[in-house]
């Protein structure tokens, strides 16, 4: 089991403004901004991969969020909150994967490529 040590918790290292004020871009985004270079059918091959995958994932945090709360017997703990923005996370990108599938075949490259050269 992991335990802060007194000096940790003197610190007051858990309000620190860089614990809240950051995001991180996956891996994926990458993939996403490439993917106009990809050979035909690339492109939606991949989103299916990444939908199989986050279903995995799904499946796996909700799973994972059952035993927590079993575990700790309420809802309102670190854990659970933790997990359930996790889960929430996932739906939202499931979404949005159905909705970049849906709009691939309309998909064409930038009108004003020169708006953002100076």
């Amino acid at each position: 089991m992991f335990d802060t040590t007194p000096r940790g918790r003197a610190g007051g290292r858990t309000g620190a403004r860089n614990w809240t004020e950051q995001t991180e871009w996956p891996a994926f985004l990458t993939w996403l901004a490439l993917s106009w270079q990809s050979r035909p059918g690339i492109v939606l091959k991949q989103l299916r991969r990444r939908q199989k995958f986050l279903e995995g994932e799904l499946a796996h945090k909700q799973e994972m969020l059952m035993a927590v709360r079993k575990e700790v017997g309420h809802r309102y703990h670190e854990a659970v909150w933790m997990l359930s923005l996790c889960i929430a996370q996932l739906r939202t990108e499931l979404r949005w994967l159905k909705k970049v599938a849906r709009e691939l075949p309309r998909r064409s490259t930038a009108r004003n490529p020169e708006y953002g050269v100076k």
